[in-house]
């Protein structure tokens, strides 16, 4: 179990159940057999986790990206900008992460700027991908919900 709160929980199209928790760390249970598993450190603490197909992603208090496996951190980016919430594709090929700049970042799987996606006026509080990858949804503190294309990064609805 986690030793602080629980902030996110994702679950791996093999059915892998990642957690990530204010103690710093992400813990990776099985549904069969039923059992908590590998407790992996971060080197910071999270703000938000995401999980797309085998792809897991963290945003951590330190402005960092944190990719990891299902017993390891496998890299850190260190990102140019303050990150609220992330989101996966479930393609693995795309992220999003939402920021306190009002934007939303996408992108690529390894963690490589794609575009900067402006039209909120608050920070991005979350962010969704659609199940086909082709739309990402972003919503903000200023109560905005827009629906972006996630390849032009054109506004659908705003």
């Amino acid at each position: 179990a986690h030793g602080n709160r629980v902030v996110k929980i994702g679950v791996l199209t093999d059915g892998t159940v990642i957690s990530a928790g204010l103690d710093n760390s992400l813990l990776v249970s099985s549904l069969s057999p039923p059992t908590h598993g590998t407790k992996i450190a971060l080197p910071s603490c999270p703000k938000d986790m995401d999980t797309g197909s085998a792809l897991i992603v963290v945003v951590t208090t330190e402005d960092k990206l944190v990719f990891a496996s299902k017993d390891k951190v496998t890299s850190e980016v260190k990102l140019g900008f303050e990150p609220t919430c992330v989101a996966v594709a479930p393609s693995d090929a795309m992220l999003a992460v939402g920021c306190s700049d009002n934007t939303v970042r996408m992108l690529d799987g390894k963690g490589s700027a794609v575009a900067t996606l402006t039209q909120h006026k608050g920070p991005i509080s979350c962010v969704a991908f659609s199940s086909d990858s082709a739309r990402v949804a972003s919503g903000c503190a200023n109560k905005e919900i827009v629906v972006w294309d996630a390849l032009s990064g054109s506004p659908l609805i705003a």
